[in-house]
């Protein structure tokens, strides 16, 4: 009598059931919080959870990359925004070179702090001249 109902499911099936081609295959995934996660594939249930192994977190910056280590991982179905196999010809990444993942996390911490300071520079620049940005929680609580 629910016709949506056996849709959802037929639709969740078939959208899992693509990833058993990928099983005990290194892969790439990316998650709604823009990590990329590299493992290899070893199980998944109807709603897309899955277990990584020998995972890794690979940090991007600019033309460097670097892993962090994280051993075996469960990652949420729903939190999975792209899937795929990695061409094992391609990785590492030829275009790219390898240093130490700590040194990418100093990188981004720097350009954060650079973000933050042009922020607050031009959120000054416009209060001087009476343009003051939209209140925010935070306004409105002090």
């Amino acid at each position: 009598n629910k016709p949506f109902a056996s849709f959802r499911m037929n639709f969740i099936a078939g959208g899992t059931a693509a990833l058993s081609e990928s099983l005990d295959k290194k892969v790439l995934v990316v998650l709604r919080d823009g990590k990329k996660l590299i493992g290899f594939l070893r199980t998944f249930d109807q709603f897309a959870n899955i277990v990584l192994e020998s995972c890794v977190e690979r940090l991007y910056h600019e033309n460097t990359y670097g892993d962090v280590p994280l051993g075996l991982q469960i990652v949420r179905g729903d939190s999975i925004v792209i899937l795929g196999e990695i061409d094992p010809t391609l990785e590492p990444p030829p275009t790219m070179q390898e240093v130490d993942a700590s040194s990418i996390m100093e990188s981004q911490e720097e350009h954060q702090r650079e973000s933050d300071e042009r922020a607050k520079i031009l959120k000054q620049f416009l209060a001087g001249r009476g343009l003051v940005p939209e209140a925010t929680l935070e306004d409105l609580a002090t």
